[in-house]
């Protein structure tokens, strides 16, 4: 399992951490960025074997299963496509529904993508609270352990998995929160900066790639600080 990751700005190579890493930690990324499709991945021509809990878990699964899952991603996508977002929903609970070992075991990556896509389409509807809850889900299915949100300060106890459109994932999250915790907003933004820095190694451009920050958005709110301090976790 991956515990940094590596970004390229012209020819110097920045490696940051993904997750808290104990002194004296051996730093390891990924060859391949995990993807269900190719679960598990083919290392021979390295000379290995890869014995992770996401492999392991995808050789323990019955062929069958992996194909259905592989079928109902591809119905998701259409459903979304053909905008049946209530077949979707259906699709993507009997997407869950194939994964029987519990997080804590083995990450759920195939409900990654149609997660954050019907956040997506959720955020563009105006329907927050639908926005909020599938994308809480798709965080969780990649290891995240998040607190809060709505009721408290939004605190990540443990980072999940580096992934394509993380960085996206979070800023739906912020949006969902705009009116109803402003605050927590501010919060969720700061996790996707912190994304985003992971990524692509810098911060700098980060409001020219996503636009306007949550922070102006929510400039008239009002946001003590103190708060987050006296909470464990990531909150930043």
């Amino acid at each position: 399992m991956s515990n940094a990751h590596r970004a390229f700005i012209g020819d110097m190579m920045i490696i940051r951490a993904t997750t808290d890493i104990p002194k004296n930690t051996e730093l390891t990324i990924w060859y391949l960025l995990p993807d269900p499709a190719n679960q598990p991945m083919d290392f021979r021509h390295w000379g290995f074997e890869c014995c992770c809990a996401m492999c392991a878990d995808a050789r323990a699964t019955e062929p069958r299963v992996l194909w259905t899952r592989t079928r109902q991603r591809e119905q998701i996508a259409m459903a979304l496509e053909d905008k049946c977002h209530e077949r979707a929903e259906i699709l993507i609970e009997r997407l869950a529904e194939t994964y029987l070992r519990p997080l804590e075991q083995a990450l759920r990556l195939g409900l990654w993508e149609p997660l954050t896509l019907i956040a997506g389409v959720y955020d563009g509807l105006k329907q927050q609270d639908e926005a909020r809850e599938a994308v809480s889900r798709a965080l969780a299915a990649v290891g995240f352990v998040i607190q809060g949100g709505v009721e408290g300060p939004l605190v990540v106890k443990k980072w999940g998995l580096v992934m394509d459109n993380l960085v996206v994932a979070w800023m739906i999250l912020g949006k969902s929160l705009l009116k109803v915790a402003p605050e927590r907003a501010i919060q969720a933004e700061r996790y996707a900066r912190m994304a985003y820095l992971i990524s692509v190694g810098e911060e700098a451009s980060f409001d020219a790639t996503y636009g306007m920050s949550l922070k102006v958005a929510t400039a008239h709110a009002s946001f003590d600080g103190q708060v987050e301090g006296q909470v464990e976790g990531w909150v930043v």
